[in-house]
């Protein structure tokens, strides 16, 4: 069995800036999946960096973890049963500043 496909994202928002300008796009992303699949599910999945020690890594995780949880609760204002929106939070070594990465299914 080879290597797990990597998902592509339908939105994701980089926190890399102070002010950070994401409900148009996700507003449009979010109407567009659900005329295309009105039973869609939107996996809402922030990704904070790694740290430096263990302190950073906590405090780094919570942030994205509360980027995650708002953009997750403004699907939910855009009229989305909140049974189609799921959320988890997770560390990628990969990035350098907190991520919230929106899947569909």
């Amino acid at each position: 069995m080879g290597a797990q496909q990597e998902r592509i994202a339908l939105v994701t928002i980089r926190y890399n800036q102070k002010v950070i300008s994401y409900k148009g796009q996700l507003y449009n992303a979010v109407t567009e999946a659900v005329k295309t699949k009105p039973t869609v599910v939107f996996d809402v999945v922030s990704y904070a960096p790694v740290g430096r020690d263990a302190k950073s890594n906590m405090k780094l995780s919570e942030r994205a973890y509360s980027y995650g949880a708002q953009v997750a609760e403004d699907i939910k204002r855009m009229g989305v049963n909140p049974q189609q929106v799921t959320f988890s939070s997770q560390q990628d070594p990969r990035i350098s500043f907190e991520e919230v990465r929106v899947f569909v299914r």
